[in-house]
Formats: C-alpha cells, sequence, structure tokens
C-alpha cells in the first residue's frame, strides 16, 4: 500500500519530466543567432567514440539553450543526446558535454555542433 501511495505522490512529477522534452528523437527546430561572431561551430569528428555508443538517460536528452545540433536536413535543432544520426547504434558521445562546457565557458555565444564522426563497423 505505500509503494502505491509513493507511486501515485511521484506520478504528476514523472508526468512533468516526460513533458519537459526528456525524448533524444523529439527535437525543437531552432534559428541560429543573428550576430554571427558570437555563433561558434565546432565539428565532431573522429570515430565511433565521438558518434557515441551508451545509451542516453534522461540527463542526457535535456536540451541546452546555448547549445545547437546541425541535422541531417542542414537544419539547427536543439542539441541532446545522441547527436550522430548516420547510424543507429550511435548514442552518448563527448560531443554534448563539449558543446555545454564551451556555452558555460562563454555564456554570450551560441555553440553549434556539427556531427561528422565516422561510425565504422567492427572488422
Amino acid at each position: 500500500m505505500k509503494r502505491y501511495i509513493l507511486f501515485l505522490l511521484l506520478l504528476p512529477a514523472f508526468l512533468q519530466v516526460a513533458a519537459q522534452g526528456l525524448n533524444p528523437s523529439v527535437r525543437k527546430i531552432v534559428q541560429p543567432p543573428t550576430d554571427k561572431t558570437k555563433f561558434h561551430l565546432f565539428l565532431l569528428v573522429g570515430q565511433s567514440n565521438m558518434a557515441g555508443r551508451g545509451y542516453p538517460e534522461a540527463v542526457d536528452t535535456i536540451a541546452h539553450a546555448s547549445v545547437l545540433r546541425l541535422n541531417q536536413e542542414s537544419e539547427w535543432e536543439e542539441a541532446k543526446d545522441p547527436l550522430h544520426f548516420d547510424k543507429p547504434v550511435a548514442g552518448v558521445g563527448p560531443g554534448f558535454e563539449f558543446g555545454k562546457a564551451m556555452a558555460d565557458a562563454d555564456t554570450s555565444a551560441v555553440i553549434g555542433l556539427i556531427p561528422c564522426a565516422c561510425h565504422s563497423e567492427p572488422i
């Protein structure tokens, strides 16, 4: 009975978290900043580690207001893990954390991440 009551008490919190967009497949298209001097672009190159391997957890799917990702349609969108889209096994990599660290280091800038890692298959 206590577990049932606890579940009912926590259910609104879980629903609110779900409503905040904690879903890596749902991404909001945004416009890049008009001041291009404050739009810092970074290529995310490398191999499978950059493309990501781990499964995203809820914290990995919370967008950062100053970090954008260039998607496969060449549109800017809120960045969330996984950033890479070339393989279905792409997961959590260092790119999103790097973008958040760069945005926190210069709060006047918007960080644009361009995923370009080669996600090679094992031989």
